[in-house]
């Protein structure tokens, strides 16, 4: 069961592995439709690591008083939120906006997930585990 839970909470290492090599693909598609200028490619790229800030420093003030399987479930409609945000966009600043949604989440996820892992797991099988997220980052 351990190995479930491990997995289940590495998957939003996986969203931020994919969020984060998405966006160089996505940009020659995103020039085409909305003409982007040189600053809003900067904002719209920028917008994720900046909501990772906010969301990893939220994630360390409210990890004791939501609990850990709480904000990993906030993190997983954050994720939800920004991606549709992002899909339904019709301009380059909403956009930016659901970039900086996806960036609460993925703050929030990579604060929580290996804290949740390392307290669920079994002390001779921690380090594994915990390392299970931090792979799923490069997948």
């Amino acid at each position: 069961m351990i190995y479930v839970i491990a997995c289940v909470a590495a998957i939003a290492g996986l969203l931020f592995g994919y969020d984060e090599g998405i966006i160089a693909g996505a940009l020659a598609p995103l020039h085409a439709q909305f003409r982007i200028a040189p600053l809003e490619e900067g904002l719209m790229t920028a917008s994720v690591p900046l909501g990772a800030l906010a969301g990893a420093v939220a994630g360390g003030w409210l990890a004791a008083p939501w609990g850990r399987r709480r904000l990993l479930l906030a993190a997983g409609v954050l994720f939800i939120c920004g991606a549709l945000v992002c899909a339904t966009a019709p301009s380059i600043l909403v956009i930016s906006l659901g970039r900086l949604l996806l960036g609460l989440a993925i703050g929030l996820a990579a604060m929580i997930a290996p804290l949740y892992i390392s307290e669920t797991a079994p002390a001779a099988q921690r380090g594994m585990l915990v390392s299970i997220y931090q792979l799923a980052i490069t997948l």
